[in-house]
């Protein structure tokens, strides 16, 4: 329960900071993220297009790809590729992340390695507080900012 109050609280804090100062605060991506999906829509309905066949089909077949990964993950537990890694793959944010999750590729790989299943549920606790630990210190930055009225610069956390 104390996660949700906790979300809860920096979508808040977010929210807040918008509205009372501006999203200009919050950085330049905040905008963006606001006005894509209005830019998008305006694009669409002043410009309509034809359906594109070829990128349906496209999508299609990486949707089935997507349910095989998945089919293959659920039944058999040596299946190394995850279908979040597909989804991840062409994403923007792999640019920054690919090594974070290299990291944890490796580190996970060890443990099962070396102490099995066991030792991989008993330290699984651990990398999800180091999680929930970057996130708190995400939104005590954006409180803080909130507090004094100006952006703090919180590039150690990230």
């Amino acid at each position: 329960m104390g996660v949700i109050k906790f979300s809860v609280i920096c979508f808040w804090t977010i929210l807040d900071i918008s509205y009372r100062w501006g999203s200009s605060l919050m950085g330049n991506s905040q905008i963006y993220m606001a006005r894509e999906a209005f830019m998008r829509l305006q694009g669409w309905l002043f410009n309509p297009r034809e359906t594109e066949t070829v990128a349906v089909v496209f999508m299609g077949i990486g949707f089935l790809f997507l349910l095989f990964l998945m089919a293959m993950m659920r039944h058999f537990l040596w299946w190394p590729l995850h279908p979040i890694g597909y989804l991840m793959a062409e994403h923007y944010t792999m640019d920054w992340l690919w090594f974070s999750f290299l990291m944890v590729w490796i580190v996970k790989r060890l443990v099962l390695r070396q102490g099995g299943v066991n030792l991989y549920r008993r330290i699984s606790p651990f990398f999800l507080g180091l999680i929930l630990g970057n996130s708190a210190a995400s939104c005590t930055v954006g409180t803080i900012s909130l507090i004094i009225g100006r952006p703090v610069n919180a590039s150690f956390i990230s």
